[in-house]
């Protein structure tokens, strides 16, 4: 089913099994975020939403209804504006730039479409939602770690062969084309409020009462789980006396850069 909301076009799954309902019930809404390249349409993300609605309306311990929501991020898809600005070195110079303006501006449109997302999908008030979750592969993954820094409203989260450490990540993608990254004052500011580990230290209350699963291919060369584990270290040692809060990771060996 399709919306817009706020201008963005969404797709929306779940609802129509919902309204079949007359009492009025608590939801939970997931955004499911695409990769680098991708689009909302493709059928790896309608199987997604799938596979979650029909194990949460499976599960004996649900006690509330799932809705999951995609949408196109920032110049791909719909939003379209130039392809060589989603693609990586040496063809687009700016990549360094590009893509973590893409995932922060991610992070800002699932903030912005939870404002307004109760309001679109049921006017009359007729269910309750009480919850908001990411779930996000490659590009979306990482922008399903901002969205969980950045937005207190997200509490569940499954980044996908992603990571939260853009600069590890980056810096050896840069070394390996010998390419020398030297942001300037005003992006390295970006980076210190936005980037997860980088802004770990001044925002550590962020992080209270998440549930992340972080999913990681042994065998991924272009985000190797090696450039997440120091965060997710320190995250545990924040947490590991709160039952709230839950990291846990898990690298699948043999998987590259890919959605089994």
């Amino acid at each position: 089913m399709e919306f817009v909301i706020g201008g963005i076009k969404c797709i929306v799954y779940g609802l129509d099994h919902l309204s079949l309902d007359s009492i009025k019930r608590d939801v939970v809404v997931v955004f499911l975020l695409h990769g680098r390249g991708e689009t909302q349409c493709g059928d790896r993300y309608s199987s997604i939403a799938s596979k979650c609605l029909t194990a949460s309306r499976q599960s004996e311990l649900r006690k509330r209804d799932l809705i999951v929501v995609s949408f196109d991020q920032r110049n791909h898809g719909s939003r379209l504006i130039n392809d060589l600005h989603n693609q990586g070195w040496p063809d687009n110079q700016n990549h360094f730039i590009d893509m973590f303006s893409i995932q922060q501006g991610t992070s800002r449109d699932v903030s912005y479409l939870i404002d307004y997302i109760p309001s679109f999908l049921f006017p009359h008030d007729q269910h309750n939602i009480v919850d908001y979750g990411c779930i996000g592969v490659s590009l979306g993954g990482h922008a399903t770690w901002m969205s969980l820094h950045q937005d207190e409203r997200i509490t569940v989260g499954v980044p996908i062969i992603a990571c939260a450490d853009y600069l590890s990540l980056m810096k050896e993608r840069a070394d390996s084309r010998n390419i020398n990254i030297n942001p300037s004052i005003a992006f390295t500011g970006q980076l210190n409020r936005y980037d997860p580990m980088l802004s770990l230290a001044h925002s550590k209350d962020a992080w209270k009462g998440k549930k992340i699963m972080a999913l990681s291919g042994g065998s991924d060369k272009l985000v190797a789980p090696k450039h997440q584990l120091e965060f997710i270290r320190q995250l545990d040692d924040l947490y590991a006396q709160d039952s709230k809060s839950v990291v846990m990771f898990k690298s699948l060996q043999e998987v590259k850069h890919q959605m089994l």
